[in-house]
């Protein structure tokens, strides 16, 4: 195959793929009023955090059966939870339709209909109703941070997890993790439980070989904002209330450890904690705009 007809091929794969992803349409292209629209959230939204209502969004997405464009909407806080369009006359079906935000539990969302013909001569209405309301609502009680756990010290060892105050030394009791192995003399393994967003690491500290449940927790990891820690702070909390000088919860971190240019969107950064006499360590890794917590580790006793 000569040079010039690879040329050729290449360019007309390239203006092929780039015809294929021409098939946005506007919003405003047509005369036919389309408004698509949450039916109601639930009562425990009015709770969130500023912060954590930014993160929920409903994402629907309408294509027209005839010509194959796509016209995406986004409902938040900031337009009320309402979109207005002009679309062409025509079918079109609901490509998908869910909702995007933060949190244990989230939302939801389901449309009114699966297609619609969309017509000059009406209001064409789509809705959007959040199915788990009840669920939604229990999440967000359980995460009221209960006044017991906004007294004690950051290195208690004492959480709020799912609406239960325990010992993080105790997560044994309120995780299921599953391992089919022993674990050897003085080693160390590590267990995942994805749904509740919990990773423990356990040590073997005797000379013999051990079942995992017989072994010690040396460190905790939570990536979910299931857990509350002392004096308030959790996961998905803006950096600045924690990590603040003067006026975050646990102020000035005693190092950095990564990319430290915050707002700069490079890697995540670690700010960790250290508590002398126990040797405990806090380990609150951020994302790399610098704007959110997105995981928590507490480690036991690490003497450095």
């Amino acid at each position: 195959m000569g040079n010039k007809h690879r040329i050729f091929m290449a360019l007309f794969i390239m203006a092929f793929l780039m015809a294929g992803c021409g098939k946005e349409g506007r919003l405003d292209e047509g005369d036919c009023p389309v408004e698509i629209r949450l039916a109601g959230l639930p009562a425990g939204y009015a709770e969130l955090t500023d912060d954590q209502k930014e993160q929920i969004v409903v994402n629907l997405q309408l294509e027209n059966l005839i010509n194959e464009k796509t016209y995406t909407f986004r409902l938040n806080d900031d337009n009320h939870f309402s979109q207005n369009a002009s679309l062409n006359p025509g079918t079109y079906r609901v490509a998908y339709c869910y909702i995007s935000g933060s949190g244990a539990v989230r939302m939801n969302g389901k449309a009114s209909v699966e297609t619609m013909d969309i017509s000059r001569d009406t209001i064409n209405i789509i809705s959007v109703s959040v199915t788990n309301q009840q669920e939604f609502d229990q999440w967000v009680a359980q995460m009221r941070a209960d006044a017991a756990i906004l007294r004690v010290d950051q290195f208690s060892r004492i959480i709020q997890f799912e609406g239960q105050i325990i010992n993080m030394e105790e997560i044994l009791d309120y995780v299921e993790f599953t391992h089919d192995q022993q674990v050897r003399a003085y080693d160390k393994v590590v267990l995942d439980n994805g749904e509740k967003g919990v990773h423990v690491t356990l040590l073997n500290d005797t000379g013999e070989t051990a079942d995992w449940r017989d072994c010690k927790v040396i460190a905790v990891t939570f990536t979910k904002d299931n857990v509350i820690f002392g004096k308030g702070a959790r996961v998905m909390m803006p950096a600045e209330e924690i990590l603040h000088a003067e006026d975050g919860l646990y102020g000035t971190p005693d190092s950095l450890a990564g990319c430290v240019l915050i707002g700069a969107e490079y890697d995540d950064f670690d700010a960790i904690y250290r508590e002398t006499r126990s040797g405990d360590r806090m380990t609150f890794k951020v994302d790399g705009s610098g704007e959110h917590i997105t995981e928590v580790t507490y480690e036991f006793a690490v003497f450095e």
